[in-house]
Parts: structure tokens; sequence; C-alpha cells
């Protein structure tokens, strides 16, 4: 039909949709039932003395939900009870977590309560030596820091697994809880302010980069 033209009775329009499914969380789409599938990322090459961990992701009122699940921007495997390094948000308080464990499952903390944080787009950043480990959140829109927190006082695990979790924790299962986008993982302490422009490069120390688009995973 012409630009402007009108709409007649006897005109009918197609529309076309893509497939979904009633589920909490996004999957692509299938036609019979689908089991919940954890969402991992591997870490090969992560030094355990120092490292760091970058990535995107979607703050949103999913994200901060208390229904007893923890709901992880990342939590990086290893150690006696498989958590090493981990940020979330806690399932039963409105805090989100910076925690970091030993080999005995002793665990470091700093928390920050969600009530400090708007729903939007955020880049975050996850650093450690052996002296300290820190987070940094910063709004995606305005390009600050929202808030910066140091656990100073920590012992690491002697070794990571293989894998870097992300998602809601549902068992022993992470699924996507929120929408993630670029991450970079490093070997070294990365204290630099990000560079909005040029945000996670890759380089020499990179370990391991995943989305390279910077379009959002669901």
């Amino acid at each position: 039909m012409a630009q402007g033209a009108a709409w007649n009775v006897g005109d009918y329009i197609e529309f076309y949709s893509t497939m979904t499914e009633p589920k909490e969380y996004a999957t692509t789409p299938c036609v019979d039932t689908r089991a919940v599938e954890s969402l991992t990322l591997p870490t090969t090459g992560l030094s355990v003395t120092e490292g760091t961990i970058e990535g995107i992701v979607e703050i949103n009122d999913n994200s901060k939900r208390q229904d007893g699940t923890t709901n992880y921007f990342c939590n990086l495997s290893g150690g006696v009870y498989s958590n090493a390094i981990a940020f979330m948000h806690l399932g039963t308080s409105a805090y989100y977590r910076l925690s970091v464990w030993d080999d005995t499952g002793s665990q470091s903390y700093v928390s920050i309560s969600d009530s400090l944080i708007s729903n939007g787009f955020y880049y975050y950043k996850v650093y450690w030596d052996i002296s300290a480990a820190i987070i940094e959140l910063w709004d995606l829109l305005t390009q600050n820091k929202i808030t910066s927190e140091t656990i100073s006082d920590l012992t690491l695990p002697s070794a990571f697994g293989s894998y870097m979790y992300l998602g809601s924790r549902n068992g022993n299962t992470y699924y996507p809880n929120t929408r993630f986008g670029r991450h970079r993982l490093s070997d070294i302490v990365r204290t630099d302010d990000p560079d909005f422009n040029n945000l996670m490069p890759v380089d020499a120390n990179t370990v391991g980069i995943f989305d390279p688009t910077y379009t959002f995973l669901t």
C-alpha cells in the first residue's frame, strides 16, 4: 500500500512473531520442554594471586529479587565449596555482596545496599591481589562511578576452578536472571578507569573475552 493511503474494510494484515517460551528466564526457542541449563564462561589462565573480571550487566527488579535464590553477576569457581570469588545479590536481603572464599570455605565479604543502585545498565569490575579484593560499579549512561568497596582482609583459595558462572542459582544450576554484555578476564590487576569509547579491549593480559559485539545476552 502506498504511503499515506487509507485502510479499507476488506484489507488484511499479516503479523509475524518469534517463538517464545513461558519460562522465568530467556532461552532460545524450542518445541518441547527444556531443562534448565547453566551459563558458564571458561577461566583457563586466570591468575589466583592477581586478576580482574569485568562485565556489563542490566540491574533490574528481577536481579534484586529476594525469593531465596542468589543472583550472581559472576561466580568464579574454586576451593572446597566450589566458590572462590563472587559478586551477587543476596536472596533474602536487599544487598549486593562481593565475597571471597579460602580453601576452608571461610568467607570474607563487603556488602552494598541495593537502594543505592537504580535500575539500568552498568559496567562492573572485580579485581584482586593477595592483599585485597575490590568491586567497582559504573553507570553506563552517565559514565559515573556509583560505588567502590574493598575487602582488605582476605585469604584467596590455592586454585580456581575452570569456569565462571553467571546468573541465578537454582540448586546447582546457574541460569540467566538479567541481561549480560561483554566480559573480559585478565591475569593482572586493572585499576584504570574504564575507557567507555573502547571498553575492555583485547591485549596480552586478556585471558578470555566474550560477546565482542557489545550486544546483550538474554
